[in-house]
């Protein structure tokens, strides 16, 4: 039996391992920023929701490395093991921001490790050198028309479809589709929607506009505060939904998502027009950490070397 900072490691399976190491982690309800500042945030975990990823894409790959070589604990893992798990996924085509993905998780299950079973691992080697990773072209990510939401929304809602004021939801306010599947009554108020648990398990308000506040009082009819506003609606039926209202609009590409680019184009140019900072409300409006992940929503109007 080997016992590591008064843990047994012979009675765990490996992905409990995972799990029990990148639990230590976690700083729930803790400030990111309080940690960044004294450079200690790549330490710990903030959110649930990348604990769970981490887990996810960590077992992924020392999955693959217990087949190969018969692990049973972390501890017995060898960089040159890591490496060559790494080498066959970038000889099978594996993209290049997965593998980057995967790197960081090893790398935060290293600490995990050290601070669980007080064992200095390393698993990434630190010469591993991965493709590099290049932006692609998404053809089927674009910002729908004005006309074209209003007829995909018009279509939608003669299907006499629930998912047709989801739809309608995330046009008016730029919502993620699991972000306003998961929307309670309580949450939106008479001037501002409250995303709880957005990308990342981070809360964000969004400032409601006339039409969101229309289409408000409809959905919040009959509602107690605690209830769901989509109750029973899944994301899958969502989708279907949008296929069909597309199809009768005569409208090739159909993605959720696109409602959201929409959103933000529209956002950007009203607050140019009203003569604020545009990229950093509407980066805050769709919940991005990073103004940059904003820009490949409104090509190329928003991209640094643009002007306002």
């Amino acid at each position: 039996m080997l016992i590591l900072g008064g843990v047994s490691l012979s009675h765990t399976s490996l992905r409990s391992q995972i799990r029990q190491s990148l639990r230590n982690l976690l700083k729930l309800n803790e400030k990111r920023f309080d940690y960044k500042k004294s450079g200690q945030a790549q330490y710990w975990i903030f959110y649930y929701q990348t604990f769970e990823k981490y887990s996810r894409d960590c077992w992924s790959v020392i999955r693959q490395i217990r087949d190969r070589h018969g692990i049973n604990m972390l501890i017995k893992i060898k960089p040159h093991m890591v490496r060559k798990e790494f080498e066959r996924r970038i000889a099978a085509g594996q993209s290049a921001w997965t593998l980057k993905a995967y790197r960081a998780a090893l790398i935060k299950l290293q600490y995990g490790i050290n601070h669980r079973y007080g064992y200095n691992v390393k698993l990434v080697p630190k010469d591993m050198m991965l493709p590099a990773r290049r932006v692609k072209l998404r053809h089927d990510r674009f910002a729908y028309t004005p006309e074209q939401t209003q007829t995909i929304i018009a279509n939608s809602y003669t299907l006499k479809l629930p998912a047709a004021a989801v739809l309608d939801l995330i046009a008016c306010t730029g919502l993620r589709l699991h972000e306003a599947l998961k929307l309670r009554a309580l949450d939106i108020q008479s001037d501002i929607l409250v995303v709880h648990k957005g990308k990342g398990g981070k809360r964000r308000e969004i400032a409601m506009t006339n039409e969101a506040k229309s289409l408000a009082d409809k959905l919040l009819t009959s509602k107690a505060d605690m209830d769901l506003i989509f109750p029973g609606l899944s994301e899958s039926q969502v989708r279907q939904c949008l296929q069909r209202a597309c199809r009768q609009a005569g409208i090739s590409v159909h993605k959720v998502h696109n409602l959201r680019h929409q959103y933000a184009v529209r956002q950007y140019g009203l607050k140019r027009d009203a003569g604020v900072t545009a990229r950093f409300e509407v980066s805050q409006d769709l919940g991005h950490n990073r103004r940059s992940v904003t820009y490949a929503y409104i090509p190329p109007r928003i991209r640094p070397g643009w002007r306002d």
